[in-house]
């Protein structure tokens, strides 16, 4: 898949799912994040620590705070 119809499936499915144009885009900008942050060197590490979902899910626990 490339990364223009992976940004298009991604928004479509979370427009869909939730019918917000805010929630759709940022999850799409989301969805390029692991191969934006491999950088120039993306030939060799393509795949590893910028595709581990933990590492994203680790971070969202660290930074998330619950309404009040």
């Amino acid at each position: 898949m490339t990364g223009v119809s992976h940004s298009i499936v991604t928004f479509a499915t979370l427009y869909v799912t939730t019918q917000n144009v805010f929630i759709a885009g940022s999850a799409m900008l989301g969805s390029l994040f692991p191969d934006k942050s491999e950088g120039l060197f993306w030939q060799s590490s393509h795949r590893s620590y910028s595709h581990w979902f933990v590492l994203y899910v680790a971070a969202m626990a660290c930074f998330w705070t619950p309404e009040a």
